[in-house]
This record gives C-alpha cells, structure tokens and sequence, in this order.
C-alpha cells in the first residue's frame, strides 16, 4: 500500500446483491475512501487475468 485516498463525489455501489462486485457512480456531497497500491507489472497481468480484463 501506498497511501490512502479519498474521492469526492462519487458513491460506492454494487453491481448485484452478493456477487462482490463493486464500482463507483457520481453523488454530489459523497465520497470514497480507498487505498493506492503500487503493482508490478507481473501482479498487474495476474489482476487482469482475475478481473477477466481484457
């Protein structure tokens, strides 16, 4: 981890109940913490690859 962040109005939302599977929309007056991380470019392939990108 690099560091955390916060971004300003956006939401946080999931695209279906229980499926894990998160994502952001625009909210006025919202926000989203989160963590940066730095990847290597091996671990990026392999979150690719897990994500189904592309």
């Amino acid at each position: 981890m690099v560091e955390t962040v916060r971004l300003e109005g956006y939401r946080l939302t999931f695209a279906a109940a229980g499926s894990g599977l998160a994502t952001i929309f625009p909210e006025e007056g919202s926000h989203v913490d989160g963590v940066l991380w730095s990847l290597t470019g091996d671990c990026e392939k392999s979150l690719d690859l897990y994500e189904g990108y592309p």
